[in-house]
């Protein structure tokens, strides 16, 4: 997904502004310039700035000793470099931070000045040519002129670009980043509400929203490598069928649930399911990705971790030692509604159904009531979903080596894992396709050799599907998840031996990407 940074921030209130946003990156222009912000002012505003924004310091031809000084004074994260600095300029802080070179654009020439900074930054900013400022001027350039350079190079884009083109902008040039500035401002301040309409132009609400859950499974799928279309999902969604209440928070790529329903387990025989606003979107999505070429993976919450989102986790604990049956009970309810909801998917197009249950497999929960409340459940939901003629993928959150002889009698296609169950101990007791498990925080934070090692050795491990872990990150670097994509691919192409070739594809659920081989 495109990558938001909003520039020129000035006042508290922009802060503010920002805070509610959330962009990805945030810039302070210490350059002339009518945004022009001391050092004192901008650690003042950074200190109220939510930590997930990252911090960009614009600077033109400023003296390195300056821009050192404001840097560690301000605690900035990336510097922006928008005069002539040369490349023995940007290297002199490479080590420590991270370097953006701003180019202005005004004719082919370009690509020149992006291959000799290439390995002097970590990207490239193009702007509109303006012979009086150096960005800022709201001034739109030919996009023509750059198409298919971010193919070659990580770039941001930016000059002009206000909501009414930002979907234009991205679908032209497809950079990295989108750089606003004028284009979110209202008489040459920031404007709440121009910032929220082009956030919402970008990052949408792939969980509830048709047509940014289709633009982000299919963008996933171009951008990543991964040769699936995957359905977002946010996994508390899942009780609003039951009238749960959620703060629905698409900018953490999570909700948070505000309300329990307390009285649910006293009138389980009155209970009434009707599809969420969000089930019905993730129906139709389904059925509009559908194609011949391009398998659609349907996903879906366990009926644990749907129980634990709906009434309080240590409530239900202890009933399923105290009171057995009404725990039981109510896990079927829910078990019936996953099979029709499966079954709906599967009758709109999906190809795979792909389960998740982190509650169900933790290790509170224990080995003995797994095999009690959660083997029979899995086993009806697979039943339910052969007899439609798909296939099921379960995926086993935590520590689970207690219970993998538990896990041959749940019938499921394949088996996913996290990073901390070895896959070779794994496959001497599973006898489905297994599949993992480059750890997920490896992927958010590791560098890209370890990412590649990581794939290999898992790889020769002998795993049937090549994986994340676990729950990925939306903010996870593209350019890891396109390692590992790559290094499964490299195999495929390399490996004769049929049975060992391993096909890509991206089971994605909102802020989880999986890879499943066929």
């Amino acid at each position: 997904m495109t990558k938001i940074k909003i520039c020129g921030l000035r006042r508290t209130i922009d802060i503010e502004m920002v805070n509610k946003n959330l962009p990805d990156y945030v810039g302070f222009v210490f350059a002339e310039s009518k945004r022009k912000v001391t050092p004192e002012k901008t650690k003042e505003l950074i200190d109220k700035l939510d930590k997930k924004i990252k911090t960009v310091g614009v600077f033109v031809d400023e003296k390195k000793e300056a821009v050192e000084e404001i840097a560690k004074y301000c605690n900035l994260d990336i510097l922006q470099f928008h005069g002539e600095e040369t490349t023995s300029y940007c290297d002199f802080f490479k080590d420590r931070y991270e370097v953006w070179k701003a180019f202005s654009v005004k004719n082919i020439g370009v690509e020149e000045k992006l291959i000799r900074y290439k390995k002097h930054t970590d990207l490239c900013l193009l702007d509109a040519y303006n012979k009086d400022v150096r960005g800022g001027s709201g001034k739109i350039f030919n996009w023509d002129l750059i198409q298919g350079i971010s193919k070659k190079y990580k770039i941001a884009l930016a000059g002009g670009i206000t909501s009414k083109n930002i979907l234009e902008a991205i679908e032209k040039v497809d950079p990295y980043i989108i750089d606003l500035s004028s284009g979110v401002e209202t008489d040459g301040f920031k404007d709440e509400i121009k910032i929220e309409e082009v956030i919402k132009k970008i990052k949408g609400d792939y969980n509830s929203d048709l047509s940014s859950m289709i633009e982000t499974a299919t963008k996933v799928r171009k951008i990543t490598g991964f040769e699936n279309y995957g359905v977002p999902f946010c996994e508390a969604r899942e009780g609003v069928s039951f009238h749960l209440k959620l703060n629905l928070d698409e900018k953490l790529d999570r909700s948070k649930i505000t309300k329990y329903d307390e009285y649910i387990l006293d009138h389980l025989e009155k209970i009434k399911i009707n599809h969420s606003k969000r089930s019905i979107v993730v129906l139709e999505a389904i059925s509009k990705l559908k194609n011949n070429k391009i398998p659609v993976i349907g996903n879906i919450t366990g009926p644990m971790s749907m129980a634990i989102s709906i009434i309080e986790s240590k409530k239900y604990y202890e009933m399923m030692k105290k009171d057995k049956d009404k725990a039981m009970k109510f896990l079927e309810i829910l078990t019936d509604y996953i099979i029709t909801f499966s079954e709906e998917m599967i009758d709109n197009g999906a190809d795979i159904i792909a389960l998740s249950d982190p509650y169900a497999t933790r290790e509170s929960l224990g080995k003995k009531i797994f095999e009690e409340f959660i083997v029979p459940m899995y086993k009806k939901i697979s039943k339910a979903i052969h007899i439609k003629k798909s296939k099921l993928i379960i995926h086993v959150c935590g520590r689970s080596q207690r219970i993998l002889e538990s896990l041959t009698y749940l019938d499921a296609d394949a088996l996913s894992f996290d990073s901390v169950v070895g896959i070779r101990q794994a496959k001497e007791i599973i006898k489905v396709p297994i599949m993992g498990n480059i750890s997920t925080q490896l992927l958010d934070q590791g560098k890209k050799r370890i990412v590649r090692l990581s794939t290999k050795l898992v790889i020769e491990d002998r795993c049937d599907i090549i994986s994340p872990s676990c729950k990925l990150s939306m903010s996870t670097p593209i350019e890891n998840l396109k390692v590992m994509t790559e290094e499964v691919k490299k195999i495929n192409i390399t490996n004769n031996d049929q049975k060992n070739r391993r096909e890509v594809i991206d089971v994605s659920s909102g802020n989880r990407y999986w890879i499943y081989s066929s």
